[in-house]
């Protein structure tokens, strides 16, 4: 992970802020959190690599960008997991063994589509796949890296968390949320990310050289 110092760590935490901004605004109309979540993942990739960004022209360009795929990859593990919510509520009412069964299957269709839904825009901002790859490719690295999933839903609960620990925080929570809710787990996730992108890559260029 790259070097920063205290200067740059003051200007990505600013810039985080206006993206977290961007995001919130940009997913008010509910149809667009796919792509607002796909460039607010395209930026924060930027950042977590030390690569040159702006936040507003690049928060676009990846709206843009990714548009399609990340509508499509919201609705399809959005439905997943209402169906699964949907399944895990009906076995709280049905006795007996079926509705264990229920419950076992809800539970473990909310829990694939929240790993998915964790790694499916890493995935699809870093590489251009079609959708059934994106979605392969995230349920693989989301199961077999459940650290970054983990980290990402702990930094995502964190205002929370601290608004439910006392009231008296939420003076703290509430602001923190709105300013950092959102970004700061997408950002989290991508710094967690970037050796998983060069081991990855690392072995798509050796592959490359076999087949030269």
């Amino acid at each position: 992970m790259p070097r920063r110092t205290m200067g740059e760590w003051s200007r990505i935490l600013c810039d985080l802020m206006l993206l977290n901004i961007l995001w919130m605004l940009c997913c008010l109309p509910i149809v667009t959190i796919g792509a607002s979540t796909a460039a607010m993942h395209s930026v924060a990739r930027k950042m977590a690599a030390c690569e040159y960004y702006t936040v507003w022209r690049d928060f676009w360009h990846g709206f843009r960008e990714n548009w399609k795929q990340g509508t499509a990859v919201t609705l399809i593990l959005g439905l997943v997991l209402a169906v699964s919510w949907a399944d895990f509520n009906i076995g709280i009412h049905r006795p007996g063994f079926a509705g264990i069964a229920c419950q076992f299957v809800g539970i473990l269709g909310m829990i694939a589509a929240v790993f998915m839904l964790s790694l499916a825009f890493p995935v699809l901002t870093r590489y251009r796949l079609p959708l059934k790859t994106v979605l392969k490719d995230a349920a693989l690295l989301s199961f077999a890296n459940p650290h970054i999933v983990i980290a990402g839903l702990a930094a995502a609960a964190f205002f929370p968390a601290l608004g439910a620990w006392s009231i008296n925080l939420t003076i703290i929570a509430v602001p923190g949320w709105v300013m950092l809710g959102g970004g700061l787990p997408v950002l989290v996730q991508q710094l967690l990310m970037r050796k998983i992108y060069a081991r990855l890559e690392e072995g798509q260029n050796g592959e490359n050289e076999k087949t030269v």
